[in-house]
């Protein structure tokens, strides 16, 4: 399922390409958190990263209840049970309150960052209703179900309709599942102490207090840019920048040199103290001009190219660059302010000025935004025919780079 962050519109994942008509599509997830889940489950490693402050012990019982689990996770569990499928009601009217021979289940149980449909712990089996949506999310429900087995828990599956026109074959299949033996939950053999370093999971000065000492016990750090500055890391044996092209696809004008400055940081982590470090660049695009210059450690090269690029598209330093931004909960009235506002400054528009008007339209908040883009000698100067539109609306903003 894809969603929109800013406005939370949902669409089922695409089947196939719509440029080539080819249907192997494959999801590929790239944050640190799926990256920490991968690496868990590879090495067989219990979590290290603790949970934000008050969120309970996220590494003590990854089978903790809905009041243990982090915000983010409750906040999932309490939309996906406002989001109940008929079947998912239909079966929970049977599960519910002990109904089925006095054994307790729980609906959206968490499990780590999972979340189940209904669980019980009497039985150690999970039960899991399939819909359309599970079409698109195979692999996800793969990594999901490993995961869960892993603590020697029963996995059944029951499509929708199984449910609503076979209900008794469903309710003996779920009642002869008997739990395994034992019912200890294996933590990992420790092996391999793993920890994530994001804004997740450093959200104050207390968990950052913390992760200073995990960290320093970690033998595989995950992390954002917030690991590439303030931190002397001894023995660092490889540094591996995951897919970076999904940097570049961030649509500003100087992302490549803001990657370029990431990067090179982070890879001056390795390669001190006189040790050896091996570095690693994942990527589809080996040949991209920005990767060979970080690869290359050509700083001239680069800097040359960035600013032929610069003065190409009129950026600076070399023109003024300004963005105009209006907000209106109204869309439609979003789109026309600024298409007033792009008509006066195309009146008053020289050869050395030019003014870009962004298509999309996206929601924030409830407010739809718009935008314009501005380059010009001097901006001051090119606003001064929007001035009075500037001091009386306040959903006007100008964002000067």
């Amino acid at each position: 399922m894809l969603t929109c962050h800013l406005c939370g519109h949902k669409e089922n994942l695409p089947k196939v390409c719509k440029s080539c008509n080819k249907t192997n599509i494959k999801s590929v997830w790239v944050g640190t958190q799926q990256v920490e889940e991968a690496l868990e489950r590879y090495f067989n490693s219990p979590p290290l990263t603790p949970p934000p402050s008050g969120e309970g012990n996220r590494s003590s019982n990854v089978l903790q209840n809905y009041h243990e689990s982090p915000s983010y996770i409750k906040d999932l569990v309490l939309n996906q049970r406002k989001n109940w499928t008929e079947a998912e009601k239909f079966l929970w009217e049977i599960l519910r309150n002990k109904q089925l021979y006095n054994i307790k289940f729980r609906r959206q149980h968490p499990f780590g960052r999972y979340i189940a449909d209904f669980y019980s712990s009497e039985l150690k089996t999970v039960v899991e209703l399939d819909w359309e949506i599970h079409e698109n999310q195979k692999e996800y429900d793969e990594i999901r179900d490993e995961f869960i087995k892993k603590h020697n828990i029963n996995i059944i599956r029951f499509t929708n309709d199984e449910i609503i026109n076979k209900t008794d074959t469903c309710i003996q299949k779920i009642l002869t599942t008997l739990p395994p033996e034992g019912g200890k939950y294996p933590k990992g053999d420790g092996g391999i102490k793993i920890f994530r370093f994001d804004s997740d999971s450093m959200k104050n000065k207390t968990d950052k207090a913390t992760a200073v000492e995990q960290i320093s016990t970690a033998e595989i750090i995950i992390g954002t840019k917030m690991i590439t500055t303030g931190f002397d890391f001894d023995n660092i044996g490889l540094i591996w920048v995951i897919l970076i092209e999904a940097e570049l696809k961030i649509p500003k004008y100087n992302t490549h040199e803001k990657v370029y400055n990431n990067i090179t940081q982070l890879l001056g982590r390795g390669g001190r103290k006189w040790s050896h470090t091996d570095y690693i660049i994942q990527t589809f695009i080996p040949n991209n001009t920005l990767i060979t210059h970080i690869t290359s450690d050509n700083y001239k090269d680069f800097f040359l190219h960035t600013l032929q690029e610069r003065k190409l598209f009129w950026y600076p330093p070399f023109k003024q660059f300004a963005i105009l931004e209006y907000r209106h909960a109204d869309r439609q009235k979003s789109i026309n302010f600024l298409a007033k506002i792009y008509k006066k400054l195309e009146a008053n528009k020289s050869d050395d000025y030019e003014i870009i008007r962004n298509p999309n339209v996206f929601k924030k908040h409830n407010q739809y935004f718009s935008t314009l883009i501005v380059k010009w000698n001097d901006i001051r100067e090119s606003l001064q025919t929007i001035k009075s539109d500037i001091f009386s609306n306040s959903g006007l903003t100008i964002h000067f780079e």
